[in-house]
């Protein structure tokens, strides 16, 4: 492993004590300049670091998505079950974030305010939003999921939302380490897998069909690129 230059330590120390600052009082009550005096150091050279608060939550994001992406990996490569993967996916998203609950508790204020550069909706989270969505969909596509074929490019976005749904659950759930979303999540997403696949009867479009048009209508996918081939 390559040392660390002087800079990426310190970047490392700052993050650190924003860290703990954030969540002793609060990520809306802390200054820059808070975190700067906590690190002794100029505000001017805090900023070389970190140009503002959202910057140094957008690295512990970053770094939890990364853990959370090497977690799905090790998830695909054990099964091809379709509802053993989902399941797999969603714990392991709780896992990563686990050792941070009290912080996403102290952030949730931000995070539900789609204005927000740290609410997974807004367009500061765009990238990550999309990686995750990616997943779900590599999941789906090497999974042995049988479904309707016009419901299957729908649903990697589909589970993202039913990620964040669960996350939210999560972070205010005050049972003993969180038992009731382990319990929700089980119960909750084998009846989704089992509705998703109910989709190959014939006599379920009557039903999906509105539904094609509903989520059309929110979340319109986008045209097929035309080969040039």
């Amino acid at each position: 492993m390559a040392k660390k230059s002087k800079s990426e330590v310190t970047a490392e120390r700052l993050y650190t004590i924003s860290m703990e600052h954030f969540l002793n009082k609060g990520f809306d009550q802390t200054t820059m300049r808070d975190l700067a005096t906590a690190a002794e150091l100029s505000p001017g050279a805090f900023y070389y670091h970190f140009p503002n608060k959202e910057a140094v939550i957008q690295q512990f994001y970053q770094r939890s998505f990364e853990t959370f992406e090497a977690e799905c990996r090790a998830v695909f490569a054990s099964t091809e079950k379709f509802e053993d993967r989902l399941t797999g996916v969603l714990k392991a998203r709780l896992s990563t974030f686990e050792d941070s609950r009290e912080l996403l508790i102290v952030l949730s204020r931000s995070a539900v305010d789609p204005r927000s550069p740290l609410s997974p909706f807004s367009d500061g989270q765009k990238e990550i939003r999309e990686a995750t969505i990616q997943i779900f969909r590599e999941m789906i596509q090497t999974s042995d999921l049988k479904c309707e074929k016009r419901l299957r490019p729908y649903l990697p976005e589909l589970f993202w939302m039913y990620l964040m749904g669960i996350m939210l659950f999560w972070i205010f759930d005050e049972s003993q380490n969180q038992e009731k979303t382990d319990a929700l999540l089980q119960q909750l997403t084998r009846q989704i897998v089992r509705l998703v696949r109910f989709t190959r009867i014939p006599l379920s479009g009557t039903v999906l069909t509105p539904l094609i048009k509903t989520l059309d209508f929110i979340r319109p996918l986008e045209p097929k690129k035309e080969s040039t081939i």
